[in-house]
């Protein structure tokens, strides 16, 4: 604080701080505590501000912005040229190939044969894919049976695998399953 500062912190205590016998002590404190705050409060505001948004700035760092960056991902799944429907894809990031991200990405598969992956992080869900490669799965939510190959409903056995990317061409993500 400043020479300036100090004289004007001193003058208000002496001239604010009141006479018992005039009966408004209480008046004269509190505009004591007010005109202190004013004085001081540049460097009090920074403080204040910075004090209640810490805990903000804290969940924000925390939690992460905006979650998984996310491609579209869509296209069609059927086995001997007829759609799969009712199934669902999953796709699975392959750690073999570098992708390691923590996440479930899968798609009902409708009456047409499309399907459309959302993302699931633990948290949230999002429309596609992050990039990376996946190796693809497919499984019956009603457990009626799987009319493809069994080696494509088992991460371990499956031989189907996929790079999710920005710009993917045609058909990119369209399965043609066998029996």
């Amino acid at each position: 604080m400043g020479a300036k500062s100090q004289k004007t912190v001193a003058e208000l205590v002496r001239v604010q701080a009141g006479n018992p016998k005039s009966g408004d002590f209480g008046y004269r404190t509190r505009s004591l505590c007010v005109r202190l705050l004013v004085s001081l409060s540049p460097c009090l505001l920074v403080c204040r501000l910075l004090v209640s948004l810490s805990p903000c700035l804290l969940v924000c760092l925390l939690a992460g912005c905006g979650g998984p960056r996310v491609v579209p991902v869509s296209g069609t799944a059927t086995v001997d040229g007829k759609p799969l429907a009712g199934f669902v894809l999953t796709f699975t990031p392959d750690a073999e190939k570098g992708h390691e991200a923590r996440v479930d990405c899968s798609g009902r598969i409708g009456g047409d044969g499309k399907y459309s992956l959302r993302t699931d992080d633990g948290f949230n869900t999002y429309h596609g894919a992050p990039p990376g490669w996946y190796k693809v799965t497919i499984w019956s939510p009603d457990d009626k049976t799987i009319p493809v190959n069994k080696k494509y409903t088992d991460i371990k056995t499956t031989d189907l695998a996929v790079e999710v990317v920005a710009n993917p061409k045609p058909g990119a993500y369209d399965f043609k399953f066998t029996k």
